[in-house]
């Protein structure tokens, strides 16, 4: 009888906990945050090629 118990319970608690209202799952409604423009102050420039290429001590 114990051992019934120790299995039907947790099966039982995961049954009811798999169980959420509705308000939960449509996110329609929900509120969202503000859309805010971008603007660059100080834009940066533009990288060159030879900004990408390492640079090493050695190769002078």
């Amino acid at each position: 009888m114990l051992k019934r118990v120790r299995h039907v319970l947790p099966c039982l608690l995961l049954a009811a906990c798999g169980e959420t209202p509705e308000k939960y799952r449509d996110t329609h409604h929900l509120e969202l945050p503000p859309v805010l423009p971008i603007e660059h102050t100080n834009p940066q420039p533009a990288i060159d090629a030879d900004d990408l290429k390492p640079k090493s001590v050695l190769a002078g």
